[in-house]
């Protein structure tokens, strides 16, 4: 597949969008002096499954980077860090302000930090946990208040789209589950080009126009570019809970999601029943495994549909 590369999507996005100028801003979302004068945006990072993963009472085998913390309102735990994820926190910190933003407790995450930010260069104390978002599941209850800036010049790092509603400046990856999988996949390094990405395509606008546009819009628009133009039909039995989270990510990254397959049907995205994934293999349109979705996640790129076939019944 052919990928655009920035300057030409700059142009593009010109054409069919008005970006937004500072002096439209409300008061509370004026333009942080980061943005103009670092030209740092912000990027605000998730810490459990997206730059590390972590297990209790953990007995296997040792691995690089990891490492046991122990605390009391924490419990033990065995931590294993993504790889690169100094590399790219460093990388990063030059582009972005970073925050961390974690459901975890305030102990938990700072433990953590000392191993991953020992000199506390990159966050520098910015650290929200549990306590200040005010919820044990969701992220957005007090954003507001911890950020009275807004986030129009911020993009979010996470492996739950779900943890931040229907806002649209999340770069969502794949989750990290070292201790199920044992998987060592280059997210971090897929997900510092698209961050990069998303910086070069906000400062040459500004330069060249002295606009700005909001990062939700430039992440949104990369994001739809990966699946634009593929039409993928989901297989499952009856209406399987996953079924709705699938079709939601698929959604995101710009497939049009058929509720059947029909000729013009690209892909099907088999999740279970074999019988009809080898009915609609037999109508010639390629049956793949959620493993293809999870590649989407990985690379922000279109997975050839080759390496993810589902093998016939039979």
């Amino acid at each position: 597949m052919k990928t655009e590369n920035p300057s030409t999507q700059f142009e593009m996005w010109k054409k069919k969008k008005k970006p937004s100028k500072p002096d439209q801003r409300t008061k509370c979302q004026e333009v942080p002096k980061s943005v103009l004068k670092e030209k740092r945006l912000t990027l605000l990072v998730d810490l459990d499954q997206t730059l590390i993963d972590s297990q209790e009472d953990y007995d296997g085998p040792s691995s690089k980077d990891l490492f046991r913390i122990e605390s009391k309102d924490s419990g033990h735990y065995t931590i294993k860090v993504r790889p690169s994820c100094r590399e790219f926190l460093e990388s990063m910190s030059k582009l972005y302000v970073l925050y961390m933003v974690t459901l975890a407790t305030r102990k938990y995450a700072l433990a953590i930090l000392k191993h991953i930010d020992p000199e506390g260069r990159l966050f520098q104390g910015r650290v929200v946990t549990r306590g200040q978002l005010g919820d044990n599941y969701v992220k957005t209850k007090n954003l507001k208040k911890l950020f009275p800036l807004g986030l129009d010049y911020a993009a979010i790092l996470d492996d739950r789209q779900d943890a931040w509603g229907d806002m649209t400046n999340v770069v969502q990856l794949k989750q990290y589950r070292f201790f199920e999988d044992g998987e060592d996949e280059p997210v971090l390094k897929n997900m510092e080009r698209v961050l990069s990405q998303v910086h070069t395509i906000f400062y040459d606008h500004h330069e060249l126009t002295g606009e700005l546009f909001l990062v939700s819009d430039i992440v949104s628009k990369l994001r739809k570019n990966v699946l634009d133009g593929l039409k993928v039909a989901i297989i499952a039995k009856g209406k399987e809970s996953s079924r709705a989270g699938v079709r939601r990510t698929l959604v995101r990254f710009g497939a049009d999601v058929q509720k059947v397959v029909t000729p013009e049907t690209t892909v099907a995205l088999g999740l279970s029943n074999m019988k009809k994934m080898d009915v609609v293999r037999s109508s010639g349109v390629p049956v793949v495994s959620v493993k293809w979705l999870e590649a989407v996640l990985t690379m922000w790129k279109r997975p050839d549909f080759e390496r993810f076939i589902v093998e016939r019944s039979c």
